[in-house]
């Protein structure tokens, strides 16, 4: 093997490895690990502020919040921009009594996704 080839497989094996670092590092799945409100959670309908927090900075732009009652979609919340880089952070409308689910469609900045949701429940009139 002469020099050149070899110096050629010593230069493209890191390269490959980082490659398929990389790749493997984007395929991985953003997780939460925090919302508000929590799982299960009974809350005033006054409350208009939902927050889900991750284990890595997030997409904003990418991201989305939802609440769903019955499978609907009843608000589809905007992320502020402005908040932490690893939180969902948003202003709704007040709920009016009854369950719902905050959902969340998450993009990470490495390109990683995720989603989820948390079930929770307004007890007193929004």
């Amino acid at each position: 093997m002469t020099r050149r080839r070899l110096g050629l497989r010593l230069l493209a094996a890191p390269l490959l490895a980082t490659l398929l670092a990389s790749a493997a590092f984007a395929q991985a799945t953003m997780r939460m690990v925090e919302s508000f409100p929590q799982a299960n959670a009974i809350m005033d309908g006054r409350n208009t502020r939902f927050s889900v927090k991750f284990d890595g900075p997030v997409d904003h732009n990418a991201s989305r919040l939802l609440i769903e009652q019955n499978g609907a979609v009843v608000q589809t919340l905007r992320p502020r921009l402005n908040s932490q880089p690893n939180t969902l952070y948003s202003d709704g409308h007040p709920l009016k009594p009854g369950t719902y689910m905050l959902r969340w469609v998450v993009r990470g900045m490495h390109g990683e996704d995720g989603s989820g949701a948390v079930a929770f429940t307004v007890q007193n009139q929004g």
